[in-house]
């Protein structure tokens, strides 16, 4: 696989994805809980796992800064933040964002509102109201 820089990788990590941006040949810059934001070679960024290549960034202009932002001064890792797809994201748009996070937040939040829901007397009779009716039309 011939990565370029500018091109986002990403591989498995539990039932998350690992995203990284290459900075220059056999370097990928990601973040990690115990190293921050830092750089390593295409081996330590896949940690024995496949790696595939997302997207590259398209503008040459973006290129370039993703091979620059290895010699700015890296940030530490915060898993709300500043995880892996904020950096990467910063670097490859100039917004931070993560969108495993809010869809992470997002299925908490409905978990935590049917469990709500679930234990209110009120919504419980009237789901037992509605079934009742669903059953006798």
């Amino acid at each position: 696989m011939t990565l370029r820089p500018g091109d986002i990788v990403s591989r498995r990590k539990g039932p998350f994805r690992h995203v990284g941006i290459v900075v220059g040949y056999d370097q990928i810059l990601h973040n990690t809980p115990l190293m921050g934001e830092h750089v390593t070679d295409a081996d330590g960024f896949s940690n024995g796992k496949p790696v595939r290549v997302e997207y590259g960034i398209p503008s040459s202009e973006a290129r370039q800064s993703a091979i620059a932002h290895r010699a700015s001064r890296p940030r530490g890792y915060n898993p709300l933040t500043n995880n892996c797809e904020h950096t990467v994201n910063r670097i490859a748009s100039g917004h931070a964002h993560s969108p495993q996070l809010q869809m992470f937040a997002a299925a908490i939040g409905t978990g935590v509102l049917a469990l709500v829901a679930s234990r209110s007397p009120g919504l419980a009779r009237a789901a037992r109201l509605g079934k009742r009716w669903l059953t006798q039309a």
